[in-house]
């Protein structure tokens, strides 16, 4: 299996160029400690860093994800809540995370119906609203298995003020003891690149490990 991941780490990063900058969070967007907070932590999290990718997983929660980039800053220190930021100094981010999800459907395309749900029930209260849904059936790489992951445009004053955009993907994970984790990843950028679909291939790599 982590040759697998490796495999997957060969795919092209999203062209994300970085420099460190604090922002808090903009609409929509997951609560991440922004570059800087506090010392980073390693604790449930293994990582590692190939051709301009970073493999992130948890051996002990059985899931592995390949990240685009290598500049990821890191918090690791709930096994419940893993999450990572990686940031540009025009107030550009991608923000990803995995979370364990409690009460919600064992069945991948009801929990991703229940996540469209969710979503649409709380940004209205963040000042922003949920644009263009899309589910999309993804492969990290032609030699993976298939995953449907659920995208959306997150639509806000903010990112209109700011000429920029706003996407959101999610995909669903369950390891071999039956627990179910939601693998979130947000990009809010002003590049204008075909987000749904690259949101959707590195979601896709979000896998369980055996």
């Amino acid at each position: 299996m982590r040759n697998r991941l490796v495999t997957l780490a060969l795919l092209a990063p999203v062209g994300f160029a970085v420099a460190c900058a604090k922002q808090g969070p903009l609409p929509g967007q997951s609560d991440v400690p922004p570059p800087g907070y506090g010392e980073p932590e390693t604790g449930y999290c293994t990582t590692a860093v190939k051709e301009g990718s970073t493999l992130l997983a948890s051996k002990e929660d059985g899931w592995g994800v390949v990240l685009p980039g290598d500049a990821w800053e890191l918090d690791c220190s709930n096994p419940e809540r893993v999450s990572s930021k990686l940031s540009s100094d025009q107030g550009e981010s991608l923000l990803f995370s995995v979370s364990l999800a409690e009460g919600m459907p064992e069945d991948e395309r009801a929990h991703l119906d229940a996540i469209h749900a969710r979503a649409k029930r709380v940004l209205p209260q963040a000042g922003a609203r949920l644009a263009k849904p899309r589910f999309i059936v993804a492969r990290a790489s032609p030699s993976s298995d298939e995953k449907t992951v659920f995208v959306y445009q997150v639509m806000a004053d903010t990112f209109e003020r700011q000429k920029m955009v706003s996407y959101h993907g999610w995909s669903v994970v369950k390891n071999d003891r039956g627990s179910i984790f939601e693998c979130h990843l947000n990009a809010t950028s002003k590049k204008l690149l075909d987000w749904p679909d690259l949101l959707a291939k590195v979601l896709s790599s979000c896998i369980a490990l055996k």
